[in-house]
């Protein structure tokens, strides 16, 4: 009987280390999942972050209406390009354009229509420009292209180019039945 006794608190003490050993083993993989689901959540908040930075930075360099590049942002990189052009003694040209009129296309058709104006001549403007060029919006109806290695006579002719294709742009889905010109110098 003390045998059976003995033999049955052994079987005891055992379960309760089998117990113990489980709990312990539980404990550790609850902590492990934790940990991982921590680090998941921490990658994922990284990544937003980064994401978020990413889309603050271009918010921060570009004209939300049309997506060009914004005054500041010209302004940066015009002051990169004078002074590479500078150092390497090449020709740099800038145009500056203006929509003729603007004001009346807003106060006749309203302000989105004449946003919608400003979206055509900034897609206007960067299909006329080439891959190195700069054009931005610097504020209103006003935009402006930087022209690396670009004389005189070059930029006039682009600067022409960019006028005609404004000039002859059919606005009329738009509801505008007056085309819009630009003056540029």
């Amino acid at each position: 009987v003390k045998q059976n006794e003995l033999l049955a608190n052994q079987n005891k003490i055992k379960r309760l280390k089998i117990i113990a050993a489980e709990n312990k083993k539980f404990s550790q993989q609850r902590n492990i999942a934790i940990l991982v689901i921590t680090v998941i959540v921490f990658f994922i908040l990284l990544l937003r972050q980064v994401n978020v930075r990413k889309k603050l930075k271009y918010l921060a360099k570009t004209d939300s209406l049309t997506n060009l590049y914004n005054r500041r942002t010209l302004f940066d990189k015009g002051i990169e390009a004078v002074t590479e052009a500078q150092c390497e003694n090449h020709s740099l040209s800038v145009i500056l354009l203006d929509v003729d009129f603007f004001k009346s296309i807003n106060d006749n058709y309203g302000h989105d229509k004449g946003d919608e104006a400003l979206k055509i001549i900034a897609k206007l403007g960067s299909e006329t420009m080439r891959s190195r060029d700069l054009f931005a919006r610097l504020g209103g109806e006003e935009f402006a292209g930087i022209l690396p290695g670009v004389g005189c006579d070059e930029a006039k002719a682009i600067a022409e180019r960019l006028r005609e294709k404004v000039a002859n742009y059919d606005l009329s889905a738009l509801g505008i039945e007056h085309q819009i010109t630009v003056s540029i110098g």
